[in-house]
């Protein structure tokens, strides 16, 4: 069976920890960060020889590159929302994320997903 794809979204201090857990399994390739600071991204990349970094999901997602099997958003809680439903509008199989998806203060419409 091939490697999980996986792509990163959030470079920081978390991400990194989950980046390190994530490259202690021999069936997952980290394929992507995505991280605003693109010092950051780019410097994560470098150092774990992962193959792209983006500023933004969106950026990612409208990329040439394959798309990941797997996108695991590792942000600050008020942009779960919106990062899960592009990725799961765009295809991604798999959308791992922390709870809560909607913080206190942010307003819950009803979701576009299919119940």
């Amino acid at each position: 069976m091939a490697p999980w794809r996986v792509a990163l979204v959030g470079g920081g201090r978390m991400g990194q920890n989950y980046l390190e857990t994530y490259l202690g399994f021999p069936d997952v390739d980290i394929v992507a960060v995505v991280d605003p600071n693109s010092d950051r991204a780019a410097a994560v990349c470098a150092r774990h020889s992962i193959p792209h970094h983006f500023p933004s999901l969106e950026a990612m997602l409208g990329s040439t590159m394959d798309k990941p099997d797997c996108v695991s958003i590792v942000t600050p809680g008020k942009y779960f929302r919106e990062l899960v439903l592009a990725a799961a509008a765009a295809g991604i199989a798999a959308v791992q994320c922390e709870k809560p998806l909607v913080t206190p203060r942010a307003p819950s419409p009803p979701s576009p997903l299919p119940s």
